[in-house]
């Protein structure tokens, strides 16, 4: 028996669909099937019918193609109606079904009719660019069916009917289907039951008219239609609104909405200032604390914004205790929509709950909107410190030191230093403290020291020299103990620590000097042969660039990467002196809709960026986002992975977070890449946290680590870690497993390392408060390689970075000590199989991090309270890189360029100044013996003898044999030198002094030597003649016809 076997069941006969939406065709078999044997196969068919034009003929065009559904008694087949051009007309959906029985006879195809219209709307006349003020007229068009509800909100607030319209025709009987002829009568004569003296189109708010061929409705008529309404925007706070509109039809489907960002101004400009946060929060070195110790410096956070259209300017903040003034400080600027985080001081001195309040504007010295949102109160307990002495050594209390840099160096005098703090009220006196060394025979005591006293509440510091003797990790252990009294709690007086002992210098801070409200992103090594290399920054959603030269100064580029960047990045430096980069964006779509994608480009050190491509398809933001891209690069392959959220799911209305994996190999553009949208689905991911995720090229596949919801072993909701890996051509990825609880923050490091795979693996655990650095070495299977793991405590942690080295991996990360946030230092060496952390470098947070195996550099981003530093870590063995003698030298000083560059310039200053100073002085040597030169050749009628002496006989002066031996002897010994000289000389000096006493005495005396050698007289030139000088006895020698001379020794008048 052959007939209609299957049912359609929805959509209802006749009943209207709309273009874009998605439809299920569902029917059952009915009894007629049921009565024809057993029904093995059901197979569905839909098909669109519509006219490109008024005046050309029908077309068809095939949708599902006789398809098997999903079931067959109770069957269902999905489908979804095109968007066609505006142009087309008469466009109608056809559904069929048939069934087979278990004999192999096919039932009668039912057929189903359907009309098509359309839901859409504009939004006319709010610009966004001037201000509104009283009544405003909101005006557009919409297409719709049946009726149109014009709807629209301002921000996310519930939505209000605006408006009506009906088209005057459509019944209840139209909503749930009812046939429309388009003639009166039937071929056959009779009446049609279907004439409704109206064609389908009128409801789609086109005009009808009755043609010789029927009804119809008006050419070029596309059904738009005006809608306005009137909105008083006197009800509304002066403020910056985003109003939304859309239109609900008759058959329950909305359009898209359409947005505009208008502001409200019917007030004259002026400020209003209120607290956004919702609490107090207080806080010890970025904290959140819920009670804290009597005398415990604390800090009182709030955030504030000025919603008003004009500036407040000197706005004094003030933080009371109880209506009693603690501290104050006044902002000089916040602009119109700034958000500024307040931080006040408090030092708690009485112990109970404290009810504190910060206040804005206090003597409301500023015109406001509003004044009864300037202040903000909550309570905080505040517990006694308990009597007696506690000391105690807390987590992140040890640290080593040399003396030019805070990591200790082999066969370098290092200081371990502790900070001992005492929890108690009493002071304690005469505390002594131990070092002790893990040895291969256990703990051995290698140093002790002491502290005078510990003030109650306070801390002190106690230190230990140790010298060092290899690299690597160094395990110590501090105890301290008071040697007269009791401690209250005797399990917080040691502490153990892993200091790392490293061949590396860290040099002086850089400050970074960027423009007002720009915040460093990414630092990026090129390798560049100028050594420059970039640092990126962001100030308003603007993406930005600055040059870094050898001596860490910028230079701003001209030009920027991203100006609607949505706060993704993730940036891979190259050997060959450019970056790759990816990164999420906004722009601006169809129909004004705010929509979100994936960009990759590459940049170098002359701020050349390469033209964008775009690797996602466009999302609207109301729709889902991409958030945590990651991207690893190995030679020419570049793999991109991150978060899709979608919210709809394809119209499922399923709110589903896959991950997806984007592969390429030296791309040009957006088509070179291979996108596998879902490796990974269906993930319970919070999209509100930031951190990326991270994957890595393997050997043979890539690995990653991700986040996501998990509530296994307690039944409680958190965010665990989670390790997955396959092939980069494998659209799903089926090895999973659970690695971090309560985690954040996952740095994955992949080493290919004998022929495998080695993980390195990164991550936080707990909640800030008591969080944990966690380390991990893997193989693929997440199995610990020699039990390479450690935790340490990490209290605060907010950020990790690793590169990797000829050394092993470089770990940088930060936590809050008890001095506050401080950013630690470690290594990780894979060969030698040991994990160093971690050596406390300097104050402050970590920003990001990159390396140079060009020149062994590690330059480092953090933030300090000075502001925004970077500073280097220098590996020993640089002028191994073949670098030229400077960089040789600079490298084996430990100093950055701009330091080494400034000794340069000093060692050279002073050579030229002393340079100077010699010459200045053999010149004025010179000047001097030319001067007494002349004095000499002036007077060249008076010689000077020194050694002239009266002698009227050659015999008056006689010379021994003694004498000469004597002076023989005297030359012999002054080539031995030093003593026998210096006698000499007084021996000659006092002779001397004998001789000017009584000159003619001693030369008139005869000698008693043996033999004598007589000294010939100078004999007296024919040129001139002798003369004694009366008061000096001085012998000169004069020339004929000279009457009168100065005595050249006392200077007298010697008349001849």
């Amino acid at each position: 028996q052959e007939g209609k076997w299957v049912e359609i069941e929805s959509p209802a006969e006749f009943s209207w669909l709309v273009e874009g939406q998605e439809y299920n065709l569902r029917g059952h078999i009915n009894e007629h099937g049921e009565d024809n044997g057993t029904i093995e196969e059901v197979l569905v068919k839909v098909e669109m019918e519509f006219r490109e034009s008024a005046d050309t003929p029908k077309q068809r065009v095939v949708i599902t193609d006789w398809k098997i559904p999903i079931g067959i008694v109770n069957w269902t087949s999905p489908f979804q109606v095109p968007d066609l051009p505006e142009e087309y007309t008469d466009v109608s959906i056809t559904g069929m079904a048939a069934a087979r029985n278990d004999i192999g006879r096919w039932s009668n195809t039912t057929e189903f009719f359907f009309p098509v219209g359309r839901v859409n709307i504009t939004l006319e006349g709010l610009s966004g660019q001037d201000g509104l003020e009283g009544s405003v007229e909101v005006r557009g068009e919409f297409q719709s069916i049946g009726n149109a509800t014009i709807q629209w909100r301002l921000d996310k607030e519930e939505w209000q009917d605006g408006v009506d319209y009906h088209d005057g025709l459509w019944t209840e009987e139209d909503l749930n289907g009812q046939c429309h002829s388009t003639s009166r009568f039937k071929g056959d004569g009779s009446s049609d039951p279907c004439y409704r003296g109206h064609a389908f189109c009128v409801h789609m708010f086109r005009q009808g008219e009755d043609s010789n061929s029927g009804l119809r409705c008006k050419e070029g008529d596309n059904g738009w239609t005006r809608w306005s309404f009137n909105w008083d925007t006197t009800q509304f706070k002066d403020d910056e609104y985003r109003i939304s509109v859309r239109v609900v039809s008759a058959v329950g489907v909305v359009s898209d909405e359409i947005r505009r960002v208008v502001t409200v101004d019917n007030i004259d400009p002026m400020p209003d200032l209120l607290f956004v946060s919702k609490s107090i929060s207080v806080q010890e070195f970025g904290i959140p604390m819920q009670e804290s110790y009597v005398n415990t410096f604390l800090e009182v956070r709030a955030t504030i914004r000025n919603t008003g259209d004009q500036a407040a300017t000197d706005v004094g903040i003030i933080l009371e205790e109880w209506g009693e003034r603690r501290d104050e400080y006044i902002i000089p600027n916040i602009d119109s929509g700034q958000f500024v985080e307040v931080v006040l001081y408090w030092n708690p001195t009485e112990s109970g709950d404290a009810l504190l309040t910060i206040s804005i504007d206090p003597l409301n010295a500023i015109q406001e909107l509003d004044n009864g949102n300037n202040d903000l109160s909550g309570t905080f307990s505040v517990t006694p410190r308990p009597p007696g002495v506690d000391l105690a050594i807390r987590a992140g209390a040890i640290s080593a030191v040399t003396v030019s840099s805070p990591i200790p160096r082999p066969d370098e005098s290092v200081v371990v230093q502790a900070r001992v703090d005492n929890l108690g009220s009493q002071d304690a006196v005469e505390v002594s403290g131990t070092l002790e060394m893990m040895t291969a025979r256990g703990w051995e005591m290698v140093a002790t020291s002491t502290v005078p006293l510990v003030l109650g509440g306070s801390h002190s510091t106690i230190s230990f020299p140790i010298v060092p003797n290899s690299t690597g990790p160094l395990e110590v252990r501090i105890s301290v103990l008071m040697e007269s009294g009791s401690d209250n709690d005797w399990s917080d007086n040691v502490r153990e620590k892993t200091l790392l002992v490293d061949s590396t210098t860290l040099t002086g801070p850089r400050d970074v000097g960027m423009n007002p409200g720009e915040t460093p992103v990414a630092v990026v090594s090129l390798n560049s042969e100028e050594g420059e290399d970039l640092l990126i920054g962001e100030k308003d959603g603007t993406l930005i660039m600055y040059k870094l030269t050898q001596s860490k100064s910028l230079i701003e580029c001209n030009n920027v990467i991203e100006e609607r960047w949505s706060g993704d990045i993730s940036i891979v430096s190259t050997e060959d002196e450019y970056a790759h980069i990816v990164w999420t964006r906004r722009y601006m779509g169809p129909n004004s809709f705010l929509m979100q994608t994936l960009s990759y480009s590459t940049v170098d050190s002359s701020c050349r960026i390469s033209p964008a491509q775009d690797l996602l398809p466009g999302i609207p933001l109301s729709d889902g986002k991409y958030w945590g891209v990651d991207m690893d690069v190995k030679d020419s392959e570049i793999l991109v992975s991150g978060y899709h959220r979608d919210v709809f799911s394809g119209g499922t209305l399923e709110d589903v977070t896959d991950i997806f994996l984007l592969h390429a190999e030296s791309p040009l553009s957006s088509d070179d890449w291979t996108l596998m949208p879902g490796i990974i689905h269906d993930i319970d991911a919070d999209p509100a946290q930031r951190d990326s995720l991270s994957v890595e090229f393997g050997e043979e596949q890539a690995h990653l680590l991700y986040q996501t919801i998990r509530n296994d072993s307690t039944g409680k909701d958190r965010l665990g870690v989670w390790y997955s890996h396959g092939g980069i051509d494998q659209e799903t990825w089926t090895y999973r497993r659970a690695v971090g609880d309560e985690a954040a923050l996952p740095e994955l490091t992949v080493i290919e390392h004998e022929d495998m795979d080695v993980l390195v693996s990164i991550w936080r655990e707990g909640p800030p408060q008591d969080s944990e650095l966690v380390t991990y070495v893997t193989d693929s299977n997440f199995k610990t390689i020699d039990d390479l793991e450690t935790r340490i405590s990490a209290r605060g942690l907010a950020g990790i970075g690793t590169v990797e080295s000829e050394r092993g991996i470089q770990v940088i990360f930060d936590r809050v000590g008890p001095n506050g946030p401080q950013v630690e230092y470690g290594l990780i060496d894979i060969e030698q199989g040991w994990i160093g952390l971690s050596d406390s470098l300097v104050r402050g947070q970590f920003n990001s991090m990159d390396r140079s195996e060009d020149s062994l550099e590690t330059m480092i981003v953090v933030t300090t309270s000075n502001g925004w530093q970077i500073r280097t870590l220098i590996d020993d063995g640089a002028s191994e890189r073949g670098g030229s003698i400077a960089d040789q030298l600079r490298s084996s000083l430990g100093l950055d360029q701009e330091s080494f560059e400034i000794l340069l310039i000093g060692v050279a200053l002073a050579v030229l100044i002393l340079g100077m100073v010699t010459l200045v002085g053999l010149s004025a040597q010179g000047f001097r013996w030319i001067g007494r030169k002349r004095s000499i050749d002036t007077g060249s009628n008076v010689i000077m003898e020194d050694d002239v002496v009266d002698l009227v006989e050659e015999s008056d002066l006689a010379v021994g044999v003694d004498l000469v031996e004597i002076v023989d002897t005297d030359e012999a010994e002054s080539k031995e030198g030093g003593r026998s000289d210096r006698m000499a000389r007084r021996a000659r000096r006092n002779a001397e002094d004998s001789h000017d006493e009584n000159t003619e005495e001693s030369l008139m005396e005869p000698s008693e030597a043996g033999e004598v050698t007589v000294m010939p007289v100078p004999e007296m030139t024919q040129s001139g003649f002798q003369i004694s000088c009366p008061n000096c006895r001085s012998r000169v020698i004069t020339e004929p016809g000279v009457s009168t001379a100065k005595c050249p020794i006392c200077d007298k008048k010697i008349d001849f």
